[in-house]
């Protein structure tokens, strides 16, 4: 917590803004592009680098290797194979970072990792180890969510297109867009707990040892909670009570980066190509996931200047 606070919003956003600017630079003059391919998949990766600062070349390996080992913790069983995948991808990862925090060691800089090297919470430092699994954990947490909730919005706002045009005329919505369609399809689904004591929810006896299932994006749509949840509402404000990440200690330490992604994407995408529409919304495939949901393609037209 006090290597990732340690950063200044300020600079945060400064990344995130340049990042988000120079991919939709990329796409350039095109006529039709891939969301997913050629922005959202990018964006949280190259950003994670620059935290990081590692080279964006080494990105998309580091990428591929992150989204092979998440993949063995998706709720389905795993053949040798797959875990097989999923080993060989957390050796690379390992690998990896212990070869930079050796560096980061000798030749501290302005990056995550030298904070994580330098952290000293009265006298407790982290490990390797710690600091191994920690850039582990950025590149898993940080990639596929990113990028998932970015195509799962875009396609909510393509579906609706009034909720769409609200945006493109008054751009200052856009941070409570971000928290409603997160609320309304979330890239976390489900996460799974297990009680470690008695728990006692309403009627419901938990005894020690009960894996519960929780869904995440049942919750977000109680209409106990949220009136009409099955509509995407701008009006809910940023106060409303979505679970999207989490809660009390177990609240996501990178919330504010991933508003932050999802913020420039929306600003940059909107303001760079106002007459976007999708091509390819009635035939989207979502991954065969079951606690990360997102589509494979979005396919965008751009109207020719």
């Amino acid at each position: 917590m006090k290597a990732f606070n340690a950063r200044q919003i300020g600079k945060l956003r400064e990344i995130v803004e340049a990042t988000a600017g120079e991919l939709v630079e990329r796409i350039g003059t095109k006529t039709e592009f891939d969301l997913i391919s050629e922005f959202a998949l990018p964006l949280p990766i190259e950003i994670i680098c620059r935290l990081l600062d590692i080279p964006s070349a080494h990105g998309t390996e580091l990428g591929v290797a992150a989204s092979c080992l998440v993949s063995a913790f998706d709720l389905e069983p795993l053949d040798e194979r797959m875990l097989g995948e999923a080993n060989d991808a957390a050796l690379t990862l390992d690998r990896y970072f212990r070869k930079v925090i050796e560096q980061r060691r000798i030749t501290p800089g302005d990056d995550l990792i030298s904070a994580l090297v330098g952290v000293d919470d009265d006298g407790a430092t982290l490990s390797d180890d710690e600091i191994v699994s920690n850039s582990i954990l950025l590149f898993m947490a940080g990639h596929e969510t990113t990028s998932n909730m970015i195509g799962n919005a875009m396609v909510a706002l393509f579906r609706q297109p009034a909720r769409l045009d609200q945006l493109k005329h008054d751009p200052a919505l856009i941070p409570q867009a971000v928290g409603e369609c997160m609320r309304y399809d979330g890239s976390v689904q489900m996460v799974v707990r297990t009680a470690l004591e008695e728990v006692v929810i309403d009627d419901m006896t938990l005894t020690p040892g009960t894996i519960v299932f929780m869904l995440i994006g049942a919750a977000n749509r109680d209409p106990a909670v949220f009136p009409n949840p099955d509509q995407l509402d701008f009006n809910r404000g940023s106060g409303a009570p979505s679970l999207s990440f989490g809660g009390g200690i177990h609240y996501c330490l990178g919330a504010r980066l991933a508003l932050l992604e999802m913020e420039a994407a929306f600003g940059c995408l909107l303001a760079r190509f106002p007459d976007m529409r999708p091509v390819n919304l009635d035939q989207l495939v979502w991954h065969r996931r079951n606690n990360l949901r997102g589509v494979q393609s979005l396919k965008i037209a751009i109207a020719a200047n």
